[in-house]
């Protein structure tokens, strides 16, 4: 009797260990796509993740949603168009290989390798440059994660929702702020409305703020360099997007009417500018070529020039020149700090599509002009990355208040306290909202961030 409950234990013990081998060979075992793929371990809790960009653009967002997942605790297989583009330098702290090339991706989907693929593009109308991947798409399981950078474009083609609708039951949607997600979700309901198909209300609309690390070989450390004298307008240098024209043009008058406020003194006859104590300067930095602009002669004088233009740069130099804009000495919002000017020229940024300048002002941690509407469209943005201003103040007006050392809300409004987001739509929750004064960037970067984390790895786990 002894003897047999002995070997009933032994038994026991064999089964036990042979089973704790097998799970530890699951967890442990690597599945790999190709000679460079990065490593993606299957388990329950980690899915087998394929990242796409099947364009050349939008590297900024790439790079967020890299380190998102990266926080996350999820491996993933990076696959881009171009993986020769000069935004691997931006990524050297996140994904220092290059991804691989489009064309295996769609082959991998084929063999069933992949749980989840993410398009960090999913707007129709760039699919045109897909090689494959959608196609090899429709025929597989897995689960789709599209990016939206465009809710203007998105649903304004019939077939857009025919390119979605095979993917129904296992598609979420990601978008660059809490306005685009509504007007994604706006279309989607006119889907089904066409349709009378429930699924697309069930599809997840999802928005997060892109923003990531720089590597401290692309961003040096700020320096102080005391008044504020300096704002910039990043974007394309084009007049359709950014109204460039009109605040050259006022600035011009603004100039002209109290030179010394600018740091400017007034000679000859045509007009010229002299620069003094430290005078103001405005900065157009872009990475593509610019569009024709109308600039005022009196800034753009070769001996004293008020307007810089820095179009074309490349993605390295286009974040050294945002972060060299800040010169902080304080954490009062008017005290001593440069600052970005959003200049939208059309109202899609407020309700359809999300502007690259925002998240890449906070990255380099150079405060945007915000009104009461920007906040309440970019919900992520808090303190301290934005100095409030009144809609009814023209951003040359709030220049000129910040360069006198005045804010330009309490200007208008004195002791009424800054607009803030209604919590629900709070990005960072409503106990967050707003932060206090003199929050450092430090801790509200690594909020978005953490944030990015939760949002990303519920959606990658689902």
């Amino acid at each position: 009797m002894l003897l047999d409950r002995t070997r009933a234990g032994a038994t026991r013990r064999l089964v036990l260990a042979l089973a704790v081998a097998a799970l530890l060979a699951f967890v442990v075992i690597p599945w790999w796509s190709g000679p460079h793929a990065v490593r993606v371990f299957t388990t329950s809790s980690s899915p087998r993740v394929a990242v796409y960009e099947p364009t050349p653009y939008h590297g900024e967002v790439f790079g967020a949603l890299l380190a998102a997942l990266q926080a996350a605790g999820v491996n993933a297989t990076f696959y881009a168009h171009r993986p020769d583009w000069d935004f691997a330098a931006v990524l050297a702290d996140i994904h220092p290989a290059p991804p691989l090339a489009p064309e295996a991706l769609a082959a991998a989907i084929g063999r069933n390798e992949y749980d989840v693929v993410v398009l960090n593009t999913c707007d129709p109308k760039f699919q045109n440059r897909n090689h494959g991947v959608i196609a090899a798409l429709e025929g597989s399981t897995a689960r789709v994660v599209c990016q939206i950078h465009e809710g203007d474009f998105f649903g304004a083609a019939p077939e857009d929702s025919a390119q979605l609708a095979p993917w129904l039951g296992r598609l979420d949607l990601l978008t660059l702020g809490a306005h685009t997600a509504k007007a994604v979700r706006r279309t989607l309901e006119r889907f089904a409305q066409h349709t009378r198909s429930g699924a697309w209300e069930r599809v997840p609309v999802h928005h997060w703020a892109p923003v990531f690390d720089l590597p401290e070989a692309v961003v040096p450390a700020k320096v102080a360099t005391g008044r504020f004298d300096k704002a910039a307008i990043i974007g394309r240098v084009w007049q359709t997007q950014r109204d460039y024209e009109g605040v050259m043009r006022e600035l011009e008058q603004a100039i002209l009417e109290n030179p010394g406020a600018w740091g400017y003194t007034v000679q000859g006859s045509p007009p010229r500018l002299v620069a003094a104590d430290q005078p103001f300067t405005l900065h157009l930095i872009g990475m593509e070529g610019h569009h024709e602009l109308t600039y005022p002669p009196l800034l753009v004088d070769e001996d004293s020039p008020v307007v810089h233009v820095h179009a074309g740069v490349s993605n390295v130099e286009y974040y050294r020149l945002i972060r060299g804009m800040v010169c902080r000495l304080s954490a009062a919002a008017a005290d001593a700090q440069d600052i970005v000017l959003p200049a939208f020229n059309t109202e899609q940024y407020y309700d359809y599509k999300s502007s690259a300048s925002v998240p890449a002002a906070i990255m380099c941690e150079t405060p945007l002009l915000a009104t009461r509407r920007m906040l309440e469209s970019y919900t992520y943005l808090q303190s301290p990355a934005y100095i409030p201003s009144p809609v009814g103040t023209s951003a040359v007006r709030a220049l000129e208040q910040l360069r006198a050392g005045e804010a330009p809300w309490a200007a208008e409004f004195g002791a009424v306290p800054p607009p803030a987001v209604p919590p629900a739509d709070a990005f960072l929750g409503a106990s967050r909202w707003p932060w206090a004064a003199g929050t450092s960037y430090a801790r509200y970067t690594a909020a978005l961030r953490a944030r990015n984390a939760e949002i990303f790895g519920d959606i990658m786990r689902a």
